[in-house]
């Protein structure tokens, strides 16, 4: 649980500093690290981390939107742009994943130091929950 909202706050916040496809590769890239660190901590399986971490990132909802709007409007414009807004979502998805897989892979085996990655995402982790623990019903939209 911790993981599904720690990927979804941080694309949140980075994306609204940097931009959405930032934020998506940033998230990606953080929850794929910790995925990664509790692998090689824990000696079980990094996709406790990284499934429900990545799941709240993809798609889905923007390319049923895509769909839908190629659909009503009859608008193949609308519909290419909804695509393509999809596909720079998957890219930067795919992007996170791999530089997070490879870097922090190599680190750990040149070093044999796991444990910073793995406090480091537990930081991450504790930070996001704890700054989403302040949000109320009326908080502004541009904070969520």
């Amino acid at each position: 649980m911790a993981a599904a909202a720690s990927g979804y706050l941080i694309s949140r916040w980075v994306g609204n500093a940097l931009g959405a496809n930032i934020g998506l590769f940033v998230a990606a890239l953080v929850i794929t690290a910790a995925g990664n660190g509790y692998a090689r901590w824990a000696d079980r399986p990094g996709a406790v981390i990284r499934v429900p971490g990545i799941i709240m990132l993809v798609p889905g909802s923007n390319s049923l939107r895509g769909l839908m709007t190629l659909v009503q409007q009859q608008s193949v414009e609308a519909g290419q742009e909804a695509a393509l807004l999809v596909m720079n979502i998957v890219l930067a998805l795919i992007a996170g994943l791999l530089v997070s897989s490879t870097l922090v892979g190599r680190l750990i085996t040149r070093h044999g130091v796991w444990k910073p990655y793995l406090v480091g995402g537990a930081a991450v982790l504790t930070a996001g929950l704890a700054v989403a623990g302040t949000l109320h019903h009326d908080t502004p939209f541009a904070f969520v």
